[in-house]
């Protein structure tokens, strides 16, 4: 008699295990994806080696622009485009409105825009990365912007690629020796205009 309930007990011992052995196992906790590792930031006025590829597209410009970006504009002292390249030190960190043509922008990354002269020699770049990026095809539209002026020093590997490309280095700049030293604006905020063009009608 005791043999028989032995036996019992242990048979029911091993239908158990069995039993647990084939349960599936539930899912475990996902894995969280990695964080992307962040670059370090470029330096106002300072183009990561990605911002200006070969290939870049170059937009046209485009039709109507009306559009406000970053902060309204304060009233800040206007100042020459002139004026502020001619003595950068006198400006370094003081807020001022530079207005005129936007000649010349980054156009890959569109973290900046060059605003002309009004005689159109000269233009001094607005850095608007990370506030707002500048619109595409803003290039022949016209630019108001309010900021801080910042004097940086060109890095002279970057100095070629800024002639080819670009068109804030002016030929004296290019001729002197010594490091180019340059006055920028970190933009606050921008306006940007720019009327449609007439319909053939109207040029009637």
């Amino acid at each position: 008699m005791l043999e028989r309930l032995a036996a019992a007990l242990l048979c029911g011992a091993v239908l158990v295990s069995a039993a647990c052995e084939e349960r599936p196992a539930g899912p475990g906790p996902a894995a969280e994806p990695a964080a992307p590792k962040a670059g370090p930031a470029a330096e106002p006025g300072h183009a990561k080696p990605d911002d200006h590829p070969a290939a870049a597209a170059r937009p046209a410009p485009a039709g109507p622009l009306d559009v406000e970006l970053g902060e309204p504009l304060q009233g800040a002292a206007r100042v020459s485009v002139e004026a502020l390249l001619d003595d950068p030190a006198a400006w370094e960190g003081k807020r001022v409105r530079v207005e005129g043509e936007v000649r010349d922008m980054c156009f890959h990354r569109r973290g900046w825009f060059g605003v002309a002269s009004a005689d159109g020699q000269k233009v001094i770049r607005v850095m608007t990365a990370p506030r707002f990026q500048v619109p595409a095809g803003a290039i022949g539209a016209r630019a108001e912007a309010e900021g801080k002026v910042k004097v940086i020093t060109l890095p002279a590997s970057e100095i070629a690629h800024y002639k080819k490309v670009h068109k804030f280095v002016s030929e004296k700049e290019l001729a002197s020796e010594g490091p180019i030293r340059q006055a920028v604006i970190v933009a606050a905020g921008a306006e940007f205009s720019r009327p449609a063009a007439p319909s053939a009608e109207q040029e009637r």
